[in-house]
């Protein structure tokens, strides 16, 4: 697609159950439904897999695919939303010493991609 407009008229990969692209592509003036996507699959791995096989037109996080050879961005020149990253873990897990330090070394990389 070189437009927003021919996005509908190629295969496109989505979620399953989790409905966020769905609503995203609504809330962009897009007619999309469940039906819009010829794949849907909530496992992140195997949704990456089938975007990176060629499989359709996906979304994913701009940082991990600009790293795939296999994967070619499409900009469209859409105002797409940046999604919000939890990390999370057991506060009892958050103190132990090593643990911490990939805490923070985590906590640290994910603040720079923001």
């Amino acid at each position: 697609p070189k437009r927003p407009e021919d996005l509908m008229d190629h295969d496109l990969i989505g979620n399953d159950s989790n409905d966020l692209i769905l609503r995203e592509m609504r809330r962009l003036g897009f007619l999309a439904t469940r039906d819009s996507f010829v794949l849907r699959y909530d496992n992140q791995a195997t949704y990456w897999e089938l975007l990176r096989q060629g499989c359709g037109i996906g979304f994913s996080q701009r940082c991990i695919a600009q790293d795939d050879p296999l994967v070619q961005e499409l900009d469209l020149g859409l105002d797409l939303p940046h999604l919000p990253v939890w990390l999370t873990a057991h506060p009892s897990l958050r103190e132990t010493p090593r643990l911490r330090r990939v805490w923070d070394l985590l906590a640290a990389e994910l603040g720079q991609l923001h």
